[in-house]
């Protein structure tokens, strides 16, 4: 399996926050509209793997693909643990919309640093600051909603009672943002994490969604299809709760997403220094295919 991080360059949007973007690939100003989809809850719970599932399901691929596709991880840290967040500064990731994608709006995925991290109460003051100046940004509050991950088997101890209690200091208090679950590692179960989080946290939820991405980055066989297809389905609910989802059939769309490649190739957003040009000409050369179909 070929994994493939997409090269974009990142830039500072918010100072106060210390918010930073990455635009996945080269789009022009238009009036489509924006829907930002902002993932906290408990370190190591699946997070920045959500947001690669999110991208992979957006461009179409297929489960007989041997390559995936990932978003730049921002991380400032580098003596960091497996335990310690992976996310130092909140991260937006924004796919925008181009023809024959999944999309129908642009789509901004804000990845979040871990609540209840292991290194610390100051660590974790620095994140809950992050994501309430980000919040209090007037900018992102249109079509903001904010999905709360944890995993799917969670259950009711002190480390999931702080976690509801940051949880709702985060989304009390906001308006115009709606809230939802999203349970990761998901079986074909219902989640135990859905009953628990309703019972407790006092904040009104539109809805909740189960995601299972291990199949995402497995070596596939034939047996795995029918998970696959599940994991397909399950998300499509998600995107089409944040109302971005384009149900339109492939083949109506192949002719466009071949000239939207030309575009993605081509631009300056992918950094081709000598150092990655045999990786941008091998994602170039994927993402060429995904187009095609």
């Amino acid at each position: 399996m070929n994994v493939h991080e997409i090269i974009a360059e990142k830039k500072t949007i918010c100072k106060k926050s210390q918010a930073q973007q990455y635009t996945l690939w080269p789009c022009e100003e238009t009036d489509i509209d924006t829907a930002h989809l902002m993932l906290i809850g408990e370190t190591g719970k699946g997070k920045t793997t959500l947001i690669n599932g999110i991208l992979n399901f957006v461009l179409g691929i297929n489960c007989h693909y041997v390559y995936r596709f990932c978003v730049p991880v921002n991380i400032t840290r580098h003596n960091k643990r497996d335990i310690d967040s992976q996310t130092d500064k909140i991260t937006l990731y924004k796919i925008p919309h181009v023809e024959g994608i999944r999309n129908d709006k642009n789509l901004v995925l804000i990845d979040t640093p871990g609540l209840l991290d292991t290194e610390g109460i100051e660590c974790q003051k620095q994140s809950l600051d992050q994501i309430n100046s980000f919040l209090a940004n007037p900018t992102y509050k249109e079509n903001m909603f904010i999905g709360i991950v944890a995993e799917a088997n969670l259950t009711l101890n002190n480390n999931v009672r702080n976690l509801i209690n940051l949880i709702e200091k985060i989304v009390q208090g906001l308006s115009n943002v709606k809230v939802i679950l999203i349970a990761t590692f998901a079986d074909a179960f219902e989640p135990k994490m859905f009953s628990l989080i309703k019972e407790y946290l006092k904040v009104k939820l539109e809805g909740q969604f189960k995601i299972n991405n291990k199949i995402l980055f497995s070596n596939f066989n034939v047996d795995d299809e029918s998970e696959w297809r599940t994991w397909e389905k399950n998300m499509a609910l998600l995107l089409q709760e944040i109302q971005i989802f384009n149900k339109a059939p492939d083949s109506e769309c192949s002719r466009a997403r071949r000239d939207s490649v030309t575009s993605v190739s081509s631009s300056s957003t992918y950094l081709t220094t000598k150092s990655n040009m045999s990786h941008v000409k091998r994602q170039e050369k994927d993402m060429a295919e995904v187009f095609s179909k």
